[in-house]
């Protein structure tokens, strides 16, 4: 899923009425499902994204707000080619003005290296910086990235102008306003969008900065020597440009300054003149070129390049993220890929009946029906006291429009797994359920004897059941909240599964709570 998909994705979840309390919404999202999957096949490892991609094109083309996503991709191509420009002219206009050479004085080229090689060299720790806690500039903090988004938005605001009619160009730019929530997938990639396009401006400037050196070095004659108010040694200079040569001395050995070039271009303003022999500063100084081409490149151009290259690399897996830390995402994949299953309750006239067949008062029994929810069978994972039914019950439906047959328990040290499982058989023949609901402690990791029965249950239902995880922790019969980090190493075990209908339900107070 590229940017311009996840960007419509967003748009259709923040704007349709996508809870578990709209019906409509549910049912019409289940349709939709089994018309993709009629019509092509889900089984391989991207199913998901293309269930997404369906979904998002047929509930668009059944809305009047036109795709963000579009305008959004071109707004961030036209803000790479205005930042390369801008950086081109930048590189240019600096490196000219660094190298000006008027034949009086020679350039400084302690300026050059300070100016572009130096500073560049103390920003890379702020752009590692910032690639490792992007997440907290996610509101724009930071000038450069301040400033970047802002131009990016402005593009996007001139894009839908001049693109759209004038209604619909206000509601282009109000739809991206709405991205500006947490809960948004924009806001998570937002960041790496804009640190991958200030590389594009780096990039720019550098390679205009070692061009216009090889220019004015190809059709003038520079002259450079160094100097400095501090008292500094010419071994002390050779010293620090060995140092900088290193990366590239064996490749390029004349583009390491020698030690005779750094004494003899040595100048003292004081006096006007070279330190040494004019003789010798005259042959020598214009060899200064080749080191400083190589440590803009090398400690300029190069970083800039692998910056970009990794931003670029970091976008598509923050895309690719959004999608899985989405609590909205996560409840639109569960009710795709629920299969489209009603049944209805058989109604027991006695509890006497009920004995007699072995139900319980309070699950009942099911068969088939054009009525109610997908019967689930709520399996409980080493909980100390069964959870509450009547909070069970509200959950599978609220969550997913269905509805529990008889739970069982797992994971206890006196309840076999293999009577489980064997029961979870039998149940799924006589077709009293359609899948299962496991319930797990959401402060118990997700450990292997866990994984080994959701990975058995999956082989006794086959692979196109739901199995919907929930963590819920029920103190005094109430569901209390759980920490982020504890959904979130569930999220990855599950994730990991590769399975498509093995699904993490987060939505319950448990994923917004802080840890």
């Amino acid at each position: 899923m590229n940017l311009s998909d996840l960007i419509n994705l967003d748009q259709q979840l923040t704007t349709a009425e996508t809870g578990p309390s709209n019906p409509r919404r549910l049912e019409e999202d289940r349709r939709i499902s089994c018309d993709l999957q009629s019509a092509s096949s889900f089984g391989n490892s991207h199913g998901d994204e293309e269930l997404l991609l369906g979904w998002t094109r047929n509930v668009s083309g059944k809305t009047s707000s036109p795709p963000l996503g579009g305008f959004y991709t071109g707004a961030v191509r036209w803000t790479a080619i205005l930042l390369v420009i801008v950086g081109l002219l930048t590189g240019v206009a600096v490196a000219s003005a660094l190298l000006r050479y008027d034949g009086t004085q020679p350039i400084n080229l302690l300026a050059f290296l300070g100016m572009i090689v130096g500073i560049q060299l103390l920003l890379l720790p702020l752009l590692m910086l910032s690639v490792v806690f992007r997440r907290r500039c996610q509101n724009g903090e930071g000038i450069a990235l301040g400033m970047v988004v802002g131009l990016l938005h402005w593009i996007f605001g001139q894009l839908a102008r001049a693109g759209a009619p004038p209604a619909q160009a206000a509601k282009i730019k109000l739809g991206l306003e709405t991205f500006r929530t947490p809960q948004s997938l924009l806001a998570r990639v937002q960041p790496m969008v804009a640190l991958t396009l200030i590389q594009f401006f780096g990039v720019a400037f550098n390679l205009a900065v070692v061009a216009t050196l090889i220019f004015l070095v190809l059709f003038s004659d520079l002259t450079f020597s160094w100097g400095t108010t501090i008292q500094a040694e010419p071994e002390r200079i050779h010293q620090i440009t060995s140092g900088l040569s290193l990366p590239w001395a064996n490749l390029l050995p004349q583009a390491r300054p020698s030690l005779e070039l750094v004494e003899a271009t040595r100048f003292t303003r004081l006096e006007g003149a070279f330190v040494g022999s004019e003789t010798d500063a005259a042959q020598l100084a214009g060899g200064w070129w080749r080191f400083l081409a190589a440590a803009t490149i090398t400690y300029g151009l190069l970083p800039r390049l692998l910056a970009l290259g990794i931003g670029i690399f970091l976008l598509r897996r923050e895309t690719s993220r959004a999608l899985v830390w989405s609590d909205q995402v996560q409840t639109l994949r569960e009710r795709l890929r629920t299969p489209l299953v009603t049944v209805g309750p058989d109604a027991p006239t006695s509890q006497s009946d009920r004995d007699g067949r072995g139900e319980s008062a309070e699950g009942g029994s099911w068969r088939p029906s054009t009525e109610g929810g997908l019967p689930m069978m709520p399996i409980f994972w080493a909980y100390d006291e069964s959870p509450p039914w009547g909070e069970v019950t509200r959950m599978l439906d609220t969550a997913l429009g269905a509805q529990p047959v008889d739970p069982l328990r797992a994971g206890e040290i006196d309840v076999e797994e293999d009577i489980v499982l064997n029961r979870v058989k039998e149940a799924k023949a006589q077709g009293l359920m359609g899948g299962a609901a496991v319930f797990f402690e959401p402060f118990e990791p997700p450990k292997a004897d866990a994984r080994r029965f959701l990975a058995r249950l999956r082989k006794e239902l086959g692979p196109a059941s739901p199995i919907i995880v929930f963590l819920a922790e029920f103190e005094a019969g109430v569901l209390q909240p759980m920490g982020r980090r504890d959904w979130e190493s569930w999220s990855k075990a599950i994730h990991a599964a590769n399975d498509p209908f093995l699904l993490l339900h987060p939505d319950h107070p448990g994923p917004t709570s802080a840890p």
